[in-house]
């Protein structure tokens, strides 16, 4: 219990800005309130759902919308609201661009001190703020039924398709598995749809470090360095599939590397950046790529092997 606010207890508050992780703050008998599937200033009957670290705040969802914002919309997905996978489907496309550079704007001011304006662009290849997610994890519940996990929840809740995943991904039928044919130590599917080759759907222990798992060629933009690169299956890409070669080009436009010129990448991954950086600096320049992953720098080795 926070303030008198306690676990189950439901408040009707006035909803003020967006915050980081889907919620909205709100307040109550001065209580600050994280508030899920909700939008600044709508009025909502909030349901307290947890306490926030240390007691200083709560954590609610709302129940009932008594005022409406002009940008809250029916949800595509019959399963939001449960599944805690998506945080913004009841809020109109341009309106979940705007509440995202909100936050970024915010972080900026709050940890910086710097006062930029942020604007959230859709990345090519967006259909609608659907369909776009190549790689998903998927729980297993004790009864070996396949399905998401509700938000800060062990549950799992059942579904039948998920919305923002490609239709590669919800085609691999990881979704429908018949139970008996899942393993007692199961605790999760992840599918991984890359743009070159079949799906690939790994079993991930519940209790353990997963086995090693095959390898996923994954195809960057063609205008961009024309080639392929390797990544292991649960090793980490951008799962947007025109978030790459996004990323790339804003780091090129905003670093105008020169031929002779000496990069530095941080956290290089499998070496996309460094690859990029590498075609501008060219033969006579260096970009030197740190990465502690060992799985990544094997794989790095192999994509940036061309470019020593």
């Amino acid at each position: 219990m926070i303030g008198g606010l306690a676990v189950g207890d439901r408040v009707e508050v006035e909803v003020g800005p967006v915050a980081h992780g889907g919620h909205c703050v709100a307040r109550y008998e001065g209580q600050v309130l994280f508030v899920r599937h909700t939008l600044p200033g709508e009025r909502v009957v909030a349901e307290v759902t947890g306490i926030g670290s240390g007691n200083r705040f709560v954590y609610a969802d709302a129940r009932a919308v008594l005022t409406a914002s002009p940008d809250r919309v029916v949800p595509p997905c019959p399963y939001a609201g449960r599944c805690g996978g998506c945080d913004f489907q009841h809020v109109a496309l341009p309106a979940q661009r705007e509440l995202k550079a909100a936050v970024v704007r915010e972080q900026l001011q709050r940890l910086a001190r710097l006062d930029l304006p942020v604007e959230v662009e859709p990345v090519p290849g967006d259909r609608d703020g659907l369909r776009w997610r190549t790689r998903a994890e998927f729980a297993v519940s004790d009864d070996r039924r396949v399905g998401m996990r509700p938000h800060r929840s062990h549950e799992v809740l059942s579904i039948d398709d998920c919305l923002i995943a490609t239709d590669a991904v919800v085609g691999t039928g990881v979704l429908h598995r018949d139970p008996s044919t899942i393993a007692e130590d199961v605790g999760a599917f992840d599918v991984v749809a890359p743009s070159v080759g079949e799906p690939v759907v790994v079993p991930v222990p519940q209790d353990e470090a997963p086995d090693p798992v095959p390898d996923v060629a994954e195809h960057v933009a063609a205008r961009m360095l024309h080639r392929q690169f390797a990544v292991s299956a649960r090793g980490f890409w951008q799962v947007h599939p025109g978030a790459p070669a996004t990323f790339v080009d804003a780091v090129l436009e905003m670093l105008a590397p020169r031929p002779g010129e000496r990069a530095l990448d941080l956290y290089s991954g499998v070496g996309v950046f460094a690859a990029a950086l590498a075609e501008a600096v060219g033969p006579v320049g260096q970009v030197i790529a740190i990465e502690s992953d060992a799985t990544a720098t094997r794989h790095a080795e192999a994509n940036l092997a061309a470019y020593r």
